[in-house]
């Protein structure tokens, strides 16, 4: 259960490209002293280098770049900054840097509307307040995300919080249900060739070992295929409300159709976003 070795290759080469063009724009920003693309060429740089491995030079980045959109008060630069550093923060610490930041994004993604970047927000204030034992905020924080990102057809960012999710169903005993999910972001990664940071693919390995060694390799299997067999709107309304489909599909995913929610699907969506329970 690994990326496809192209995705990853294309994925690893993507983003390992993205250093040497940010730090392009950040030396024409300078030179031009125009102010908001100096921030904005910042905190795009702080993306790669947060995901190849230079964490401290992706959080200095990321720092540099929330300060610059503070003083020019630029809430979508200030959004893209806090977004990186929650993501950094609630796997490498301190998760309570995480959850303050996060608390500040998400105030102002609402009050403006916003979803792409709070999507990405409350992944990692998910994964911080469930890494400090708030587990029922942390699921709520992370269906919320999902729907945001499936609403928004942010394939990269739905596989992420659906690790999220796997994660927490592991750890809290629901194997069937972790096995599932973690099928069903396999297949996302090899559409959006996403690459984890370091210490979120330990904790992806740590919990496959965990199911696997929970369900055995028959059950793991089976289950896992379910979940790469699924189609977006599907793992949604599994990741979501619990929902299994009635028939697996013969398609891995639906990487072209126009995707679609119930009316259902909506209203359950509508009311994770509002912190309601899955009850």
């Amino acid at each position: 259960a690994s990326v496809a070795p192209e995705a990853a290759r294309n994925g690893r080469s993507g983003v390992a490209a993205g250093r040497p063009v940010g730090r392009g724009g950040r030396r024409l920003a300078l030179a031009a002293g125009n102010g908001q693309a100096i921030a904005w060429s910042v905190a795009g740089l702080a993306i790669p280098l947060a995901i190849t491995g230079s964490v401290a030079e992706g959080i200095e980045a990321a720092e540099a770049a929330l300060a610059r959109a503070r003083t020019l008060e630029s809430r979508p630069i200030q959004l893209v900054a806090i977004a990186v550093l929650c993501n950094i923060f609630q796997m490498t610490g301190p998760p309570a840097r995480a959850i303050e930041l996060g608390d500040e994004g998400i105030a102002i993604s609402e009050a403006r509307g916003e979803l792409w970047a709070r999507g990405y927000i409350l992944i990692a204030t998910s994964q911080a307040h469930w890494r400090e034992g708030k587990t029922r905020l942390a699921d709520v924080q992370a269906r919320s995300s999902a729907a945001f990102k499936h609403a928004l057809d942010d394939r990269s960012g739905l596989q992420l919080v659906l690790e999220t999710l796997a994660w927490m169903a592991a750890e809290g005993g629901g194997h069937e249900r972790a096995a599932t999910i973690l099928g069903a972001a396999e297949g996302l990664r090899t559409v959006s060739g996403l690459l984890f940071q370091e210490a979120q693919r330990q904790q992806h390995d740590a919990t496959l070992a965990m199911v696997r060694d929970s369900l055995g390799s028959r059950l793991f299997d089976t289950m896992y295929q379910r979940g790469l067999g699924m189609t977006i709107d599907q793992t949604l309304a599994f990741a979501v409300d619990d929902r299994l489909p009635t028939v697996r599909p013969a398609v891995k995913v639906d990487t072209e159709g126009e995707i679609r929610l119930t009316k259902r699907e909506l209203e359950v969506a509508r009311l994770i976003a509002l912190e309601m329970t899955t009850r």
